[in-house]
């Protein structure tokens, strides 16, 4: 028996606690069978409540938002889609996000040749020199974050020779402390590419060849193409010495020539 049919058999009892217990688990069934397209609204509905009832009583049951309960679980789905073999981005826009809002990141850059593949070695040395010279601690200071959080990174004005190449983290302040870049991620529709819960060492090696299989088989066949976007690279700690990697992409539908 599916939900509707479920739900049918529960009409007319929402005042006991076990219908009410019923409804709600129906309204997940719901979400869960359509997360692409999660319908807050008409999850409220089998429910039997309002939306904004639906996702209090939701954070308060799962000890997370709403949001943060979606986000988890299509990137679940990703990840069991990538271990079947499926190609990477057909599994990463099957997930896809929308940012609704723009948001800033803090931290330091520099620019990277992409001559003769310099790029390849470059990442990692200014990894390694902002480590040394005290550049990521200054950043979590600035930013309010504990220490050994790990930062992101994003790459930006890219252009045939080079990009620009930030270190950082999110950034709620409105004032730029001197030494930092301040750098303004507009809102935009994004692929997210999630890597599995590694080690740090195979994080590293995994998500560099992400990067690769992004450019090489998910675009070529997508149907879309690069937005005037940053493009970020987020880096998680899970504890227990394993990580986890996501890859943003801004994207927007690829460019197409009219039929005859």
């Amino acid at each position: 028996m599916d939900w509707r049919a479920k739900r049918e058999q529960l009409q007319g009892q929402a005042d006991s606690e076990t219908a009410w217990q019923e409804h709600m688990n129906l309204a997940i069934t719901c979400l869960e069978e359509h997360l692409c397209q999660a319908d807050v609204e008409r999850a409220a509905q089998i429910a039997c409540c309002s939306s904004y009832h639906f996702q209090r009583i939701f954070s308060f049951l799962a000890g997370v938002s709403l949001a943060q309960y979606l986000r988890r679980r299509k990137l679940t789905q990703a990840a069991f889609a990538l271990q079947e073999g499926r190609p990477v981005l057909e599994a990463a826009l099957e997930y896809g996000y929308e940012s609704p809002e723009a948001f800033a990141l803090i931290g330091v850059h520099t620019r990277i040749s992409t001559e003769n593949g310099r790029q390849a070695t470059a990442v990692p040395a200014f990894w390694r020199q902002c480590r040394e010279d005290g550049a990521m601690d200054r950043i979590r200071k600035a930013a309010g974050i504990p220490e050994n959080t790990p930062l992101h990174a994003a790459t930006y004005h890219c252009t045939d020779d080079g990009y620009d190449y930030l270190i950082g983290t999110h950034w709620e302040g409105t004032d730029t402390p001197g030494e930092f870049t301040v750098l303004t991620v507009p809102a935009a529709t994004w692929a997210v590419f999630p890597t599995a819960e590694l080690s740090m060492a195979e994080a590293q090696r995994e998500i560099a060849r992400l990067w690769g299989r992004i450019f090489t088989e998910w675009f070529p066949t997508s149907g879309y193409e690069l937005a005037q976007a940053p493009e970020l690279e987020l880096h998680f700690r899970l504890g227990d010495d394993l990580f986890r990697n996501e890859i943003w992409i801004p994207v927007k539908k690829a460019w197409e020539i009219p039929r005859t």
